[in-house]
């Protein structure tokens, strides 16, 4: 029967993985390199394959962070994920976010 009832987390959908974490402890979270198809490389490598980045609206992106931190915090009984965890996950995600408005205002 399908109810919908959250029973735990898909391994693809690791936050760490897609944002490029390399590793983390409670003190530091280590920048890793992406896959790009088959290829690993940086973020703003990997951004560059991106052709015309001027048609994106970034501004779409201003309160992803805070809505991503919340969705965390929701179901934080279901991804055993710490306060700590979570806000570096989400520092990194704003970093994307910068590094990716720089990319473009370039």
């Amino acid at each position: 029967m399908n109810t919908l009832k959250w029973l735990d987390l898909a391994p693809i959908f690791d936050t760490g993985q897609s944002l490029g974490i390399l590793s983390y402890t409670d003190e530091i979270i280590v920048d890793g390199q992406g896959k790009f198809f088959y290829n690993v490389d940086s973020f703003e490598t990997i951004i560059q394959n991106i052709n015309d980045l001027q048609r994106l609206d970034l501004s779409k992106l201003d309160d992803v962070v805070k809505e991503f931190d919340d969705i965390l915090h929701k179901y934080q009984d279901i991804t055993k994920l710490s306060d700590n965890h979570i806000h570096k996950i989400c520092v990194l995600l704003n970093s994307r976010i910068v590094k990716l408005k720089n990319i473009v205002a370039i």
